[in-house]
């Protein structure tokens, strides 16, 4: 029982959450598109998270990220060669020393630098959802 009722909690705080963090959006959006159904946001509608694994089965962790700087992740070894930093456009935000940056990265996120040299990491993501795209001017 007790496991039903954690289980209950922890799935609508997590919906909770989405749905403050995504309630501005919403409404702004309501007045440019009607918005539809999309098997993306109906098939996460009903996410339950689950409190255990099944031996023999991966536990699997999806981590988006948008908005990243050079040298803020450990994503690849090779992102920290400074000539192949020094040619990259970075918006002023981000510029920062190539020497700082490299040190930061690496001593950051220790964790998920171990998760991605023992995992499966996908370097590609393409947007296919209507309500995605570059913010209107204002």
């Amino acid at each position: 029982m007790k496991s039903a009722l954690k289980k209950s909690v922890v799935s609508t705080s997590i919906s909770l959450i989405l749905a403050s963090g995504m309630a501005a959006f919403a409404a702004h959006a309501a007045d440019d598109v009607k918005l539809k159904a999309t098997k993306t946001n109906v098939a996460f509608s009903d996410f339950t998270p689950t409190e255990y694994s099944t031996k023999g089965k991966p536990n699997i962790i999806v981590l988006t990220m948008d908005d990243l700087g050079y040298g803020q992740l450990p994503f690849d070894k090779g992102s920290f060669d400074p000539k192949t930093m020094e040619n990259r456009d970075v918006v002023d935000t981000y510029k920062i020393g190539i020497d700082k940056a490299i040190e930061a990265a690496q001593k950051s996120t220790p964790t998920l630098l171990s998760l991605m040299d023992e995992g499966v990491r996908f370097t590609n993501g393409y947007v296919a959802h209507g309500v995605s795209g570059p913010p209107a001017p204002q």
